[in-house]
């Protein structure tokens, strides 16, 4: 009753707020609201297209400019207010909630949301309001009340009674992350491919990245890290940087698959995805994102043994919690653990009453019981048994609590899949039921179609024959359409293959003769001219100038022979070629180049697939000295068991890729046909003046 006095008040002063809001702005000029980029009125719109632009611009705003977002639908608000738009009034309500939740402002974001609730009920609004209890749902999900966000989830399916698309497949993700929280995997799998099932069908990219994030994480949480990086690169393959949500999809992509890597005990990568999350964090603010980068490189440090590392990144975190009131008990507890390593106790101690207090505070349990006997941990090595007993007592007491817990959450879940089944069996017993009624419907006309079908059988066969026949013969000419098409692609392909590979041939052989022909004549030339300036010292400036000539054509033989076909890639194999790359770029002044290979191994990959990689990355190294401008460039070669991933990054001026796509540029288009030569995949991500990176996959 409490809580709906308050809600009721302030949705009073909310609306009171804007109306006053309104009022002010009356009696001033649009264009004297400082920062403004909407105009209130446009010759060309109506009111209601000006407010929909203004929820557009607060959804594209929300994830970058959250003050500028905010701004906008304030003033969507006063219009609506001021055309009675009462739906309207609702969305901007619903749009400020997202902005919050995306801040981690969940107090707030709920204020929103109950108002955008407490107007939409009033006014029959069902669609929004089972939007706004989708929200809600999210709100106490991230505030870990998760049995009363699930029934927030159903009030919303049974207000939206199948009526818009996006918000169900929003609801089942929602659900998959709720369930994923409560360790219940299996649930969280079923509804998570239910609504990328919908999202496909719908072809909505955004909202297939999202849920492909969060279904890797669950992957994630099974340990099975394979199908989490599969999802992962497939979501940031299909990211696009235009989007409003590039660069926070990008971060949480980062992070997840920093979390795999660094679950799979792959430091060197799980370090280079923390330290670019980081990165994009720092780009746009996201300071909750911040403290978690800092929090997993701390983490990283500490599993290797750096303790003077890890306290560096997590007392980062702690300074970014600090100044943004961001829950970070788990970081209190971090440095906790590695002021006991360092025997320094009452650091230790300190620290986790701090991750103590927060815990209880948030209603955290599951972290709580974890501190508990963290603390008991802490007295056992001080050597006082009395403090780490009385606190083992706590955890084990606490245990007990979650293991009911944990109990009535196997039950819901045994529940849902009950309920599935009862469904299932729903379905099967209305079919039974109509199936007996068209029995005894059956009886009684089974005679009249008897005198019937006989003679109208005869028709039927032999049109169904006849079609039979055409259909047969449309059916032949088309397989035979497709098998000569596919003849035609094998050929063409075939034809590529030989061509590519008959190029490469020609490079061999073409540095085979300079290297081992005209490069030996130059030599045995060089020496002639030695053997003639000792006998004729009259001559010996000019011999000299010669032989300096000589020397500068071997030189420069020596080096086309190189680039036709370093001997270093057919001897010594890819890794040492690109090594090679790398050091005579790291040689021009000005560039820093670095090279980074994992999972390197004796194994070498096919001749042609080497060359072929080798082409690629000395193509982009070409484009990037001759166009980019470059001050540092960075090549990541990943081997896996089977695929090479391949990201090539510079800071250069970048440029327009789709311009440079359609216009034919034969940098790009030779990269491209390489790659497609290896049946690989490539995205490409540049923008004027932000540099340039490549993503390739290419199957071994």
């Amino acid at each position: 009753m409490t809580k709906n006095r308050f809600t009721t008040v302030f949705v009073f002063l909310n609306l009171l707020g804007i109306l006053m809001f309104w009022m002010l702005v009356s009696f001033i000029e649009d264009d004297t609201i400082p920062n403004s980029r909407f105009a209130y009125k446009d010759g060309n719109k109506n009111v209601e297209q000006i407010i929909d632009s203004l929820i557009e611009a607060g959804k594209k705003l929300r994830y970058m400019y959250q003050d500028e977002a905010l701004e906008v639908l304030d003033k969507g608000k006063v219009l609506s207010l001021e055309s009675g738009l009462t739906d309207k009034l609702i969305e901007c309500n619903i749009i400020q909630s997202t902005v919050y939740i995306v801040q981690r402002n969940l107090d707030t974001a709920s204020i929103y949301i109950d108002s955008a609730i407490y107007i939409a009920d009033s006014v029959n609004e069902d669609v929004l309001l089972a939007d706004a209890y989708r929200l809600k749902a999210m709100i106490l999900r991230k505030s870990d009340f998760m049995q009363t966000a699930l029934e927030y989830l159903r009030k919303s399916i049974e207000k939206l009674d199948n009526r818009d698309s996006m918000i169900l497949l929003k609801i089942y993700d929602e659900k998959g992350i709720i369930f994923s929280d409560l360790s219940l995997f299996d649930s969280a799998t079923y509804y998570m491919i239910k609504a990328i099932d919908m999202e496909k069908a719908l072809h909505l990219v955004k909202e297939t990245n999202s849920t492909l994030i969060n279904l890797a994480n669950v992957f994630n949480s099974l340990k099975d890290y394979t199908k989490a990086k599969y999802l992962l690169n497939e979501c940031l393959n299909n990211l696009s940087e235009n989007s409003d949500d590039y660069y926070y999809r990008v971060k949480l992509v980062y992070m997840s698959l920093g979390r795999a890597y660094y679950w799979e005990g792959k430091y060197d990568s799980a370090f280079y995805y923390f330290r670019a999350s980081e990165s994009i964090c720092k780009k746009t603010n996201n300071y909750v994102g911040l403290l978690n980068a800092y929090s997993n490189t701390g983490a990283l440090y500490h599993d290797l043994g750096d303790n003077d590392s890890a306290l560096f990144f997590y007392n980062k975190a702690k300074k970014i919690g600090k100044e943004h009131s961001i829950n970070m008990s788990g970081v209190y507890n971090n440095i906790s653990l590695v002021n006991l390593e360092n025997k320094n106790y009452k650091s230790s101690l300190a620290n986790l009453d701090t991750a103590i207090s927060i815990a209880s505070k948030t209603g955290k349990m599951e972290d709580l019981s974890q501190f508990f006997l963290n603390k008991c941990g802490v007295y056992k090595d001080m050597g006082d048994y009395k403090n780490a007993f009385i606190y083992l007592y706590k955890h084990k007491e606490l245990s007990d609590s979650l293991y009911d817990i944990q109990k009535s959450k196997l039950i819901s879940d045994l529940e849902m899949k009950y309920e599935k089944e009862k469904d299932r069996y729903h379905i099967l017993s209305l079919k039974n039921e109509n199936l007996q009624q068209n029995i005894e419907l059956d009886r009684r006309t089974n005679q009249r179609n008897i005198i019937f079908g006989g003679g109208s059988g005869i028709i039927i066969i032999s049109i169904m024959l006849f079609a039979f026949y055409r259909q047969r013969v449309k059916k032949d000419k088309i397989i035979a359409a497709q098998r000569i098409e596919k003849l035609e692609r094998e050929k063409k392909l075939l034809a590529a293959k030989s061509i590519v590979e008959g190029q490469e041939e020609e490079r061999k052989r073409i540095a085979r003769e300079l290297h081992d022909g005209l490069g030996v004549l130059l030599s045995t030339a060089k020496m002639q001219f030695k053997t003639i300036e000792d006998k004729s010292p009259e001559n010996s400036e000019l011999i000299k100038k010669a032989s300096a000539l000589l020397e500068k054509a071997s030189t420069d033989v020596r080096r086309i022979s190189h680039n036709m076909m370093p001997g270093i890639l057919t001897k010594l194999g890819l890794d040492e070629a690109l090594e090679d790359i790398f050091e005579n770029v790291n040689d021009t002044p000005g560039i820093n180049a670095v090279l980074n290979i994992e999972n390197e191994g004796d194994k070498r990959l096919l001749e042609n697939t080497e060359i072929m990689i080798y082409r690629i990355v000395q193509e982009m190294v070409n484009n990037m000295l001759k166009y980019a401008g470059a001050s540092k460039v960075t090549l990541d070669v990943i081997y896996d068991d089977d695929i090479v991933s391949i990201r090539f990054a510079d800071n250069g001026s970048g440029f327009n890729v789709e311009e440079k796509m359609k216009n034919k540029s034969i940098g790009l288009t030779s990269i491209q046909s390489r790659v497609n030569f290896l049946g690989g995949k490539i995205n490409i991500n540049s923008k004027e003046g932000r540099g340039t990176t490549f993503f390739i996959n290419i199957p071994v």
